[in-house]
C-alpha cells in the first residue's frame, strides 16, 4: 500500500474543464452576438477568457515537469514529506539506498 497518488488526474480534469469553457466561450459569444442572451453580458465572456487563460497555463506547467505530480495522502506535514523525499533523493544519488526499480 502506498501513500501517494499520482495527480495525472488533476492534468485530465483541467482539459475537460478547458474544453467545456470552450464551448461556454462560443455560446456566449454567439449568444451577445445575436442580443439573444438575457442576463449575459462581456463580463460573462472577459471572465470565461480568464478561466480558459488560468487553466491553460497550469496544464501548461503540468506538461514541462520531468515527472507527474504526486499527491500525498499520509499524516506528515507536506515539509517533512519534502524533507524526507529530499534526503532519500540524496542518499540514493550517493549510491547508499537500494533502487525501487531495480528486482533483488
Amino acid at each position: 500500500m502506498t501513500n501517494f497518488l499520482r495527480a495525472n488526474f488533476v492534468a485530465e480534469r483541467l482539459r475537460i474543464i478547458h474544453d467545456e469553457l470552450t464551448t461556454l466561450k462560443a455560446s456566449l459569444g454567439q449568444r451577445i452576438l445575436t442580443e439573444n442572451c438575457g442576463d449575459c453580458t462581456a463580463q460573462d465572456a472577459l471572465a470565461v477568457d480568464y478561466l480558459l487563460e488560468v487553466c491553460g497555463e497550469i496544464t501548461d506547467l503540468l506538461e514541462q515537469l520531468p515527472c507527474q505530480p504526486l499527491v500525498y495522502t499520509g499524516e506528515e506535514s507536506t515539509e517533512e514529506v519534502i524533507g524526507l523525499l529530499n534526503r532519500l533523493l540524496h542518499f540514493h544519488r550517493l549510491g547508499q539506498v537500494p533502487d525501487a526499480n531495480k528486482d533483488g
